[in-house]
């Protein structure tokens, strides 16, 4: 495969070669017909070029006819020369040939001959819940991890090579993501402490690399920094940095996917800052007879910027709701206030504080901005009682610059006091933080058992947390629903977790990504618990090399196929981690937690192996996973 990148890289550089020698006045350069007739030429007088794939050199010159295509229909820039060790990549077209249908599903007929027109379709065979293969011309089959439930239906897939690791990319457009049908508006702040901060009281942050990792990352830029120039051991020690900067981007463009997938699908009309991103980025140093000023402070700040995801969040939005994606414009809208519309610079105390200097409202500072944001242009102004625009008001006595006033457009601002942030902190109606009460401390709690301490003390933090993507707690289920899921299950939930789905909630609470909905799906693309485990049996049945466990039932889910388990079997629930990415199951499997309220005692702690300060603890391999699906397979 990297001898096709080669060849692909070798005829990209040539066409663009070939667009760089025109002049005005000289005749156009070839076109992609003309350049696959020179392309036949070549492999006949190059015996190296004629050892690779033909169809592969020719979508090269398809990508780079539609490159400078995009350069004159989007203002896209020439395309340039591509690099070894940088641009390793190339794309490939499918050998299936299948009849093409309209978009009312009749035959696509050719005009000219009246008979029925075949597209190219790539060929993918699926191996078992976690591999898939894929054949490529000159390599034959390659096994690739799958990502999503169903195989991919494409034309076209791209293979690339970075970082030491190969991706590949199927050429598939997703359907737009369904809207929730209700009137709902939210508007989002983008910030750098805080990536997104919704109006209605959520705050996400886009994960970053942890703190261990930053040091791994600072240890071999010394060693790269004292090793001899262009030596081995420089080149490596910058490649283990770029494998783990790698892994931020990846992270990134996850949050990103995730958390645009969960605003497309809980609200009906989702406002955005429109920021300048690029110019807000671009560097301060200036030129040889201008120099900039605090050049490194600045570089360090496009860095920060440039890591939050804040164009591909915005963008991936708009891609999946389409005309449901609205930009407002960013000035004073972090000066407004939400709650009076006067404008004032003293009113934002600091980075996270927000107190207006006429009315008193306060409230967090990135909050108030979101409300400004989802109320559309700024914010609703109010009438002042004594100042006009640009005069002596009461409750400063300075002078404010107002901004000229926007029509009132009649979109309400959305209440406040619903939600709270992941810092135990509060909101009343008036929007002033304040400690969130401490549910469990009374008197009445000595005389609790622990069991219904541990429940208090669950429900307590489930109100005050918000995992990623939950925009509010869902309501509990009842006996029905618990019934029914016992029934598909064909065993019985541990007292503790039926407890926590019948009083607390039905999931939406919990470390991470929280607790999966007990029957019914989250607003996201993971199933419900029942349906997870139910698809899990089916597939251990289907790969026997795999086998999932009888009575593991999967309540929470870590990203990239990982999954929190409760062995249902266990006298004390135990917990259990499951990494598919291990060679072998033996391996897959670990103790998470002795039992399940052990787990929810770590997680209101703070105590958890998935904690930042907790990195890099090692959990013991369940001794029981070879007995268990052995037992079961012999019974």
């Amino acid at each position: 495969m990297l001898l096709h990148c080669a060849h692909a890289r070798y005829v990209w550089n040539l066409t663009v070669e070939q667009h760089a020698h025109w002049r005005p006045g000289r005749s156009s350069a070839p076109g992609f017909a003309e350049q696959c007739r020179q392309l036949t030429e070549a492999r006949r007088d190059n015996a190296w070029l004629r050892a690779g794939n033909a169809e592969v050199q020719q979508q090269a010159l398809k990508d780079f006819a539609g490159a400078k295509a995009a350069r004159f229909a989007y203002g896209f820039g020439e395309p340039t020369w591509r690099r070894k060790h940088v641009h390793e990549g190339f794309r490939v077209i499918g050998t299936d040939r299948i009849p093409e249908v309209g978009p009312d599903g009749s035959p696509k007929l050719n005009t000219k001959t009246g008979r029925q027109v075949m597209g190219r379709s790539v060929v993918v065979q699926k191996l078992n819940r976690r591999w898939a293969r894929v054949k490529v011309p000159g390599c034959g089959w390659v096994r690739f991890r799958l990502t999503r439930a169903g195989l991919p239906v494409a034309k076209t897939f791209r293979v690339t090579f970075r970082n030491y690791q190969w991706h590949i990319a199927f050429a598939v457009i997703p359907e737009p993501v369904e809207a929730p049908g209700t009137d709902s508006i939210v508007g989002i702040d983008r910030g750098v402490t805080i990536t997104a901060a919704l109006s209605d009281g959520q705050k996400l942050n886009c994960p970053r690399l942890t703190t261990r990792e930053r040091a791994r990352v600072r240890k071999h830029q010394r060693r790269a920094a004292r090793a001899p120039k262009g030596s081995d051991r420089k080149r490596d020690e910058y490649a283990k940095v770029a494998r783990i900067k790698a892994r931020e981007a990846a992270r990134r463009k996850d949050w990103c996917e995730k958390t645009s997938t969960v605003l497309a699908r809980t609200y009906g009309l989702i406002r955005f800052e429109k920021l300048h991103i690029t110019t807000m980025t671009r560097s301060a140093k200036g030129t040889v007879g201008q120099p900039g000023t605090r050049v490194r402070q600045k570089a360090g700040l496009n860095r920060v910027i440039l890591a939050q995801g804040w164009g591909l969040l915005r963008r991936r939005t708009q891609d999946k709701a389409p005309g449901r994606v609205e930009d407002v414009p960013a000035p004073y809208t972090s000066l407004r206030c939400s709650a009076c519309g006067w404008i004032e610079k003293d009113s934002r105390k600091s980075q996270a504080e927000f107190v207006c200097i006429s009315c008193g409202f306060g409230c967090n500072a990135d909050e108030n901005a979101a409300v400004n944001a989802a109320a559309g242009q700024g914010g609703i102004p109010r009438p002042r009682r004594a100042a006009g625009a640009g005069g002596v008001t009461a409750a400063t006595g300075r002078s404010s610059a107002r901004e000229p006033q926007p029509i009132r457009v009649g979109i309400p601002l959305l209440r406040r006091g619903r939600m709270s942030n992941r810092r135990g902190r509060m909101s009343k109606p008036g929007g002033c933080p304040q400690a969130a009460p401490d549910v469990s401390a009374g008197p009445h709690d000595e005389r609790m058992t622990e069991h219904e301490q541990l429940l208090t003390q669950v429900a307590a933090k489930a109100r005050e947390t918000r995992p990623w993507g939950r925009p509010t707690l869902p309501e509990p289920v009842d006996a029905v629903i618990l019934a029914r899921a016992e029934a598909a299950l064909g065993f019985e939930l541990p007292p503790l977790l039926a407890e926590l789905y019948l009083r607390t909630a039905d999931g939406g609470f919990g470390p991470e990504y929280g607790l999966l909905p007990l029957l019914e799906g989250p607003p996201s693309d993971e199933p419900a618990a029942v349906a997870q485990y139910l698809a899990n049996r089916e597939s251990g049945r289907e790969d026997p090399d795999w086998p999932w466990p009888e009575g593991v039932l999967p309540i929470s889910h870590w990203g990239c196929g990982m999954y929190a388990c409760v062995d249902c079997r266990s006298p004390q629930a135990t917990v259990l981690l499951f990494e598919p990415n291990a060679d072998d199951p033996d391996h897959a499997w670990f103790v998470d937690a002795p039992g399940l309220a052990d787990w929810l005692r770590s997680w209101i702690d703070g105590t958890g192996w998935y904690e930042e300060e907790n990195e890099g603890t090692d959990l013991a391999l369940w001794a029981d996973y070879s007995h268990r699906v052995t037992a079961a397979h012999t019974s």
